[in-house]
């Protein structure tokens, strides 16, 4: 999913977040209040958990993912399914995929015989790439 993910997808599901919120039940926004929305495509998007237990809370409670699946799809008129994933593991997901993201454009870039072309080098796009997923907001690159 994090290969489709873009900015502005990422954009609408934050916009309507809190409007989501105010249609759940108590128990049901309760177990949000520490969730974000981290990265979306045009038909999912992933949610990360401050904490495990409520992760797997609610993950493992079909009629919670139903219906915070079908106010999302109300609210911004696409059908999103998502992701529950905690904060720790969400870290280590994330860095998976930009390091195998950055390899991958390494092996396209380098090498004997590698036509230059005036493109960014692998860390430019490595990085325009990062902003894409993540957000310039969110991006902080340290050299």
């Amino acid at each position: 999913m994090l290969g489709v993910a873009k900015k502005k997808d990422l954009q609408m599901i934050r916009s309507v977040w809190s409007d989501l919120m105010s249609m759940l039940m108590a128990s049901q926004a309760a177990l949000l209040n520490d969730a974000e929305p981290v990265a979306a495509s045009d038909d999912t998007f992933v949610l990360k958990f401050k904490h495990e237990i409520h992760c797997q809370m609610a993950m493992d409670n079909t009629s919670f993912v139903e219906t915070v699946e079908a106010n999302i799809s109300k609210l911004t008129q696409t059908n999103y399914s998502f992701i529950g994933i905690p904060e720790d593991q969400w870290h280590d997901v994330r860095e998976n995929f930009i390091k195998t993201h950055a390899a991958g454009d390494e092996e396209h870039t380098e090498g004997e015989g590698a036509p230059q072309t005036g493109e960014p080098e692998p860390e430019d796009s490595f990085v325009s790439e990062a902003a894409k997923l993540v957000g310039e907001d969110l991006l902080e690159v340290k050299e």
